[in-house]
């Protein structure tokens, strides 16, 4: 009897010395449930670019933690099925419930807690126009043997779109038939790197974590270098564009040596047979919001190079930001 209380100590001391919850703070959860776990998500009708592309679901992952110490991993689940929706065994009880769309690999071989979900990071160059990464968490407590549940989910990008141009030359010398061209349309300056956590600082984020700095940068994404249209005085160029960025609240310059600053739109063009840049901040970013610019009207010559920004004088341009799942009008005149 005595040899007894003294091995049920034990086990119990052992109990403790494994969970940091400490004793009295133990709790004990027993029962599994069959958990469906589905990703909602909203988003407006984008231009240049199909809504069903920008919320195509390519792979889920699941990952369903405890909320004691630690939040250590309970189940966790990938399907690449392409389906908003998976199925994972779980226990019963409060549960923090993270999805992850688009993923760019199968974490969950790697994934022991929430703590390294939170430690990994998405990369710009693994998005696609049809391939967003999107994320999305819930805390619920889970009941019964079976039961459902409804993570929202929201990209880590913004969206820049830019829907026309328009050639509204103030001096007749420039209003000659074929005398302007916009050649390209694209980002500079672009965060090209995102903590899951949003601990991200694009103030202090080395150059590495950036893309087309200063100057233009292939890819689809946040470029689009062989637009090479005649827009005629009084015309509009009616081919929009939508180009995808992490969030960035960098202050603008024009420095030409780069250091970290705004994100810029930049319409490139030529006049007379030279070229001209017009960059515009587009800033400051949100993530899962659009910025829409829906006319840019050109009115004189533009900047000499790419980080130049153009005078008001010479370019109008409104910028609409709403989120992707809640339209909201508000206008910034540049």
């Amino acid at each position: 009897m005595k040899k007894s209380k003294i091995l049920m100590l034990a086990a119990a001391l052992a109990a403790v010395a494994c969970d940091p919850a400490g004793p009295g703070m133990i709790t004990v959860e027993s029962g599994a449930c069959d958990l469906v776990v589905n990703c909602s998500y909203g988003a407006t009708k984008a231009v240049g670019q199909s809504q069903t592309a920008e919320i195509k679901i390519n792979n889920l992952s699941v990952f369903v933690f405890r909320t004691d110490s630690g939040h250590k991993l309970d189940a966790s689940a990938w399907s690449g099925s392409g389906e908003s929706s998976l199925q994972i065994r779980c226990t019963i009880g409060e549960k923090i419930v993270y999805v992850l769309a688009n993923a760019a690999a199968d974490y969950t071989y790697q994934i022991r807690c929430e703590a390294d979900l939170l430690a990994l990071s998405s990369s710009l160059t693994d998005n696609g126009l049809s391939n967003l990464f999107m994320m999305g968490k819930v805390t619920q407590t889970l009941s019964g043997t079976s039961c459902a549940l409804t993570v929202p989910v929201m990209r880590l990008v913004s969206s820049v779109r830019l829907e026309k141009i328009s050639n509204m030359m103030e001096a007749n010398g420039y209003r000659a038939d074929n005398l302007f061209t916009v050649n390209a349309v694209y980002l500079t300056n672009v965060v090209g790197t995102w903590a899951l956590d949003g601990s991200t600082d694009p103030r202090t984020l080395g150059e590495s974590g950036w893309l087309a700095r200063l100057e233009k940068q292939p890819g689809s994404l946040i470029c689009d270098e062989a637009v090479n249209r005649v827009v005629n005085y009084g015309q509009e160029l009616n081919e929009p564009h939508t180009f995808y960025a992490f969030p960035n609240a960098c202050e603008l310059k024009e420095d030409p040596v780069w250091s970290q600053r705004s994100t810029m739109l930049v319409v490139e063009a030529t006049l007379d047979g030279v070229k001209y840049y017009y960059p515009v901040a587009v800033g400051p970013l949100d993530a899962n919001k659009q910025y829409v610019i829906n006319n840019f009207i050109i009115r004189r010559p533009g900047s000499n190079h790419p980080w130049e920004v153009v005078h008001k004088t010479d370019v109008t341009v409104q910028i609409e930001v709403m989120p992707w799942s809640e339209p909201r009008n508000v206008n910034e005149d540049i």
